[in-house]
């Protein structure tokens, strides 16, 4: 099985945006951890089992993506400038 899960960790974390963060305690996007790990865990059943993933599940989700897409943006732009 693939597992990507340090990917979320660092996201969430804010390295890749402010370095200096501290190393303990929470990251600087922690409300999307869970979130990220539930579909990271949905793509994993349905790319690697070949599992169907119910659309009512992912609605709420797909929320959590548009909003990292947005804060990937701004942070982005943020340290470009």
């Amino acid at each position: 099985m693939w597992r990507h899960l340090a990917i979320i960790k660092h996201f969430v974390r804010g390295y890749w945006f402010e370095p200096d963060h501290e190393k303990a305690g929470p990251g600087l996007l922690e409300d999307k951890r869970l979130p990220l790990r539930r579909l990271y865990s949905y793509r994993i059943m349905s790319d690697y089992e070949g599992k169907p993933v119910d659309e009512h599940h992912l609605g709420g989700l797909l929320e959590i993506v548009k909003e990292v897409i947005q804060i990937v943006e701004e942070k982005g732009r943020c340290a470009n400038a």
